[in-house]
């Protein structure tokens, strides 16, 4: 459905602005990229609205996205399957935080952060055998993926330290990352597992 609706807004676009047609594939994923991100974004947002939660499904849908894009991770065929799996994370993460003594939020804080900076050094990126990276992109996100995990880890501990309020929210970032990070190996493994059976 949505490559559908991005193949007729890209056709829409050529005929009007008269673009090339060896260009078309190109629009089209552009234009399927945008609405992916628009539904997802707009979806997330509004449970959390919905939950009384805005602002923490703001921060984990950043904190997620920004480690997300570069690090990459387990990726689904379809785009539904991916989302609700990115609700129900979102939705279990402001729940944990919520439950959780905050006495304890430091410690957990620390201990996914951790785990997280582990699993990125370790793993990221991770590509899908639709899209593969090149040796040189992987070069590239490998370093960007490092140095975000590292900024968020750096951010969410000093915040948290000076401003004791913002303590949920660091825990909500932690979770985030490490949600995101404990894909990267279950990325690695199903990867290998497609080209063992290719």
């Amino acid at each position: 459905m949505i490559y559908q609706l991005s193949k007729n807004f890209a056709n829409t676009l050529k005929d009007h602005l008269q673009l090339a047609e060896d260009d078309l594939d190109q629009y089209i994923f552009g234009i399927e990229i945008f609405f992916v991100t628009l539904i997802k974004w707009g979806g997330l947002l509004g449970v959390g609205a919905l939950l009384g939660n805005l602002t923490e499904a703001f921060i984990f849908t950043i904190a997620f996205t920004l480690l997300r894009n570069r690090a990459g991770g387990l990726h689904f065929q379809s785009f539904y399957k991916c989302f609700f799996i990115t609700l129900v994370l979102m939705i279990s993460s402001i729940y944990i935080v919520q439950i959780i003594p905050s006495k304890e939020n430091h410690l957990l804080m620390l201990l996914l952060l951790s785990l997280t900076i582990l699993l990125v050094f370790i793993y990221a990126p991770i590509d899908t055998p639709n899209k593969p990276l090149r040796e040189e992109e992987k070069e590239i996100y490998r370093k960007q993926s490092r140095y975000i995990v590292l900024f968020l880890s750096i951010l969410t501990l000093t915040f948290t330290l000076f401003i004791p309020a913002f303590l949920p929210y660091g825990t909500i970032i932690s979770l985030s990352c490490f949600l995101e990070a404990i894909t990267l190996p279950l990325g690695a493994w199903k990867n290998k597992k497609v080209s063992i059976e290719a």
